[in-house]
């Protein structure tokens, strides 16, 4: 195999990973758009991987990893000027609200649904884990981040949610 063989070889394998391509249980995966950074060269044949390349999913959970720190659900501190509320809040104060959110949920995802808002087309929602021993009927539970097929409003929804529900679970 010449040089030029290998190195189309790498951008093609390189190209279909990062399109998520691969081998699914689940009926209702979307097929990921490729977002192309603008700083990557648009070189058919790049000499080196560019890590700047973020499918779909990575932009996705990247925006819900963000959102829940930013809103001060993880054990960081929130921006307060940048906050997000829920359906469903009872709280007095902002004080109060940050106090009952903080650090209830793990920063990464447990998982994802293919699927944003209940009532939506498209979207992504992505599950976390509560922190502590919250279950039902046995159950794991967590909150889902939902946000529309442009990463937009996004937001946590007020309901637990089932963990094992989840159709792709992270490690």
């Amino acid at each position: 195999m010449t040089r030029r063989d290998a190195s189309q070889f790498l951008y093609l394998f390189l190209l279909l990973s990062a399109m998520g391509l691969e081998l699914s249980s689940c009926s209702n995966k979307p097929v990921p758009n490729l977002a192309v950074s603008q700083t990557q060269s648009l070189h058919p044949f790049p000499t080196t991987p560019s890590p700047t390349l973020e499918t779909s999913e990575m932009k996705a959970r990247r925006i819900a990893e963000e959102f829940i720190v930013r809103n001060g659900y993880t054990d960081l501190p929130p921006d307060k000027n940048h906050l997000s509320y829920e359906t469903v809040e009872m709280a007095d104060s902002l004080d109060q609200l940050l106090q009952w959110r903080h650090d209830t949920l793990e920063p990464k995802p447990y998982g994802l649904c293919y699927n944003g808002r209940m009532g939506t087309k498209g979207g992504w929602t992505f599950v976390f884990r509560s922190k502590g021993q919250a279950t039902e009927k046995n159950l794991p539970l967590g909150r889902a981040v939902t946000m529309n097929s442009k990463f937009e409003d996004l937001l946590v929804e007020h309901k637990d949610f089932p963990l094992p529900n989840a159709d792709k679970r992270f490690d």
